[in-house]
């Protein structure tokens, strides 16, 4: 397994490497083009990607712990089983990718893209979601309980059976949104009423 740290990589084509099983402490990727590589298994620990291209890349079983991929492109990567452990994600793009088995451990998904994501049974609690496009995702059953969703474009997202107690919502559009069984606290259903127009 090869181990890198502090290494500081800018603008450059790196698909071709084989970063299978690899281990990475405290380096720095800017603008850098990992589409179609294989990253399967790879270990990243508070490294920092940014604008970094991961489409229809292989990312099965990787673990990442406090690393932040800011505003990169996962559009049609293969997170399958992966470890995202309080990462940032800002701005990043996930549609399309397959993100089955996937283990997200709080962290900041602020302004990501996450439409049409199956995220069904997921524990996501106290990540921040806030501004992000969720639009049509299953989130059947997830644990969202303490998740900062405020602002997020959640038009077409199905709820159903989910847990939200704690949640922040504000700013989204309830009515747009699939409820059934879904938990909520007293507060929130006060605060949801209001938002559909309803008084007491």
């Amino acid at each position: 397994m090869q181990q890198i740290e502090g290494r500081v990589y800018t603008k450059e084509t790196l698909r071709e490497e084989d970063w299978s099983d690899g281990a990475f402490f405290n380096c720095r990727f800017e603008g850098c083009f990992f589409r179609g590589a294989n990253l399967s298994g790879i270990y990243t620990k508070s490294c920092r990607f940014i604008g970094c291209d991961f489409s229809f890349a292989y990312l099965n079983e990787s673990v990442h712990e406090y690393t932040a991929f800011e505003n990169c492109d996962f559009s049609a990567a293969s997170l399958f089983g992966a470890q995202l452990r309080q990462c940032k994600c800002v701005g990043s793009v996930f549609t399309g990718a397959n993100i089955t088995g996937l283990v997200l451990q709080g962290g900041n998904y602020s302004y990501a893209v996450l439409t049409d994501c199956d995220l069904r049974k997921m524990d996501l609690h106290n990540a921040c979601f806030a501004h992000a496009n969720m639009q049509n995702c299953n989130l059947q059953k997830a644990n969202l309980q303490e998740c900062d969703l405020s602002h997020a474009l959640l038009q077409g997202a199905d709820l159903s059976k989910a847990d939200l107690r704690g949640a922040r919502l504000e700013g989204v559009d309830v009515a747009r949104l699939k409820f059934n069984q879904t938990k909520i606290e007293l507060e929130q259903a006060a605060t949801i009423a209001e938002m559909l127009g309803c008084v007491f």
